[in-house]
């Protein structure tokens, strides 16, 4: 049940989104961009949104915590940082809080996190005199997990579990008023798993599975038809186009390599790949008596280059979606930003910003922007 505290949302012609730049202004002044990315709770790091989706063996900190933990451990830092995301053709808007630390025990790391998302979208359809008109819908998620991550072996080896609970929802009004889930909620805990290999100090290999357990159907398929409790819509078709046909939450593993030319992470070159088994995982059997288990492929490449203290940072990736390449997309993304380090005993900052652009692909064309803005600390030991 929608919350009496949430804002009611219609199920016509909707109302306009509600603007969380406030809510960013709170995050110690992330609202650098305009007032909301994929995947519960739709937080990718601004790094990863840069580098558009890989970078994973290279990253460090906040952007280890979120796609590649057992990275915690291949750079020693204390940090607390939010991160604010926007997404424009979702009207996405994602939080999220950050504390790490690798700098008190170089062996271990550690790190604690939260996020929060909140999109309205809508699923259109045309009346019988052929107007159109749409059901606006509500999306919200949270998540909260812990991370520990081990440094094995001189630092050639870095192992590492993220425990986590997460809840996402969708929801919207029927013909009386109510709130109906167009999806079932998920509200459940879930485990991801990563290891990264250092090669002396010219390379690394990194491999990670997310929602081991814990992973959730996509919201819709193609056989959907209908909208519980609002009875002008049966038999009438449906544009899911602006409802998320991939997993908020889907089981994936990923692998990725990140090269260093200088023998240092200031210029890394980056390959990653992510295999996603929910989104397009039918476990029911069709007409033919089979189920329709197809896998998701993303394949990207990047280049991130550290000049000074200000990272500059390009990438691309190719989504292979559904079994067709219908549905198929390509990715662009840069970003850039400046970092501070602490001195010892002292305080330094970081800030970043980033964007993701959807290039190819029939349905509307996505633009991600974030910014983060972030403490270094270096308490004397």
């Amino acid at each position: 049940m929608l919350d009496a505290s949430m804002p009611r949302f219609s199920r016509k012609i909707g109302q306009p989104a509600l603007n969380l730049s406030l809510c960013a202004c709170v995050c110690a002044g992330v609202a650098l961009v305009p007032s909301a990315a994929e995947a519960n709770p739709y937080l990718d790091g601004i790094r990863q949104l840069s580098l558009a989706g890989s970078g994973r063996a290279s990253s460090s900190g906040v952007d280890a915590i979120l796609v590649n933990p057992s990275a915690l451990t291949t750079s020693q830092q204390f940090s607390i940082a939010p991160v604010y995301q926007y997404s424009v053709a979702r009207n996405g808007h994602a939080l999220g809080a950050f504390i790490l630390d690798s700098l008190n025990n170089p062996r271990f790391g550690l790190g604690l996190a939260y996020t929060f998302f909140r999109a309205e979208q809508s699923i259109g359809y045309a009346t019988t005199a052929g107007a159109p008109m749409r059901v606006d819908t509500l999306s919200l998620g949270h998540e909260a997990y812990g991370v520990v991550s081990a440094r094995l072996f001189n630092g050639f080896w870095h192992l590492a579990v993220k425990p986590k609970w997460q809840y996402s929802v969708l929801q919207y009004r029927d013909d009386a008023g109510q709130v109906q889930n167009f999806k079932d909620k998920m509200n459940t805990f879930g485990l991801d798993l990563s290891t990264t290999i250092s090669i002396l100090r010219w390379a690394r290999v990194s491999v990670s599975t997310e929602n081991l357990v814990g992973f959730d159907p996509p919201a819709w398929s193609s056989e959907q038809v209908g909208l519980p409790g609002i009875e002008h819509l049966e038999g009438v078709p449906l544009d899911f186009s602006k409802i998320p046909r991939l997993s908020g939450a889907p089981r994936t593993l990923t692998h990725s390599v990140a090269v260093f030319p200088l023998g240092d992470p200031r210029l890394s070159i980056n390959f990653d790949g992510l295999y996603d088994f929910t989104s397009y995982w039918d476990t029911d059997d069709n007409d033919n008596g089979k189920a329709d288990k197809h896998t998701r492929l993303v394949y990207g490449g990047s280049v991130e280059f550290v000049a000074g203290p200000v990272p500059i940072r390009v990438g691309g990736s190719w989504d292979e979606r559904g079994p067709t390449a219908e549905d198929d997309r390509a990715y662009v993304g840069a970003g850039t930003g400046f970092v501070q380090s602490a001195g010892e005993g002292g305080v330094g900052w970081e800030l970043g910003l980033g964007f993701s652009q959807q290039v190819s692909g029939t349905r509307q064309l996505d633009t991600i922007i974030g910014a983060q803005f972030g403490l270094r600390l270096r308490p004397q030991l």
